[in-house]
């Protein structure tokens, strides 16, 4: 209820909450959930692909960052309804994109979709 969670070095099946905290994730794969009312989300993956199903993780007020290498191959959809999305790698996008609000994108090859959700705040990915 009140305190962040941090996972690390860790593949299966998750499906991670906390009210009043951040979500801190590294190295994670599998089928991997995470949700915050209160608290940003941070995620640093490493390898060259999702291992697993995806990754699904959102927050009401606070911002979403993920790192990934170089490389990195996954479907990506990114939103936020109050805040702005970056994404600092290349990028093949289709569809339309709406004031910055919602992204959904191929990186590198594709594979698993990594979904990064925040009411208030905004979306960053960037490369690790």
């Amino acid at each position: 209820m009140n305190g962040g969670i941090s996972v690390a070095d860790f593949l299966g099946n998750a499906n991670v909450r906390t009210m009043n905290g951040g979500l801190s994730l590294a190295d994670v794969g599998g089928d991997f959930r995470g949700k915050t009312t209160n608290g940003g989300v941070s995620v640093s993956l490493s390898g060259d692909r999702w291992d697993g199903v995806g990754l699904d993780v959102e927050t009401v007020n606070g911002g979403v960052s993920m790192r990934v290498p170089s490389g990195f191959s996954a479907e990506l959809d990114a939103r936020t309804s109050n805040g702005g999305i970056s994404v600092d790698l290349p990028v093949r996008i289709q569809g339309l994109l709406t004031r910055n609000k919602h992204v959904t994108a191929t990186l590198g090859s594709g594979g698993a979709p990594l979904r990064l959700s925040t009411v208030n705040g905004g979306v960053s990915i960037a490369r690790r």
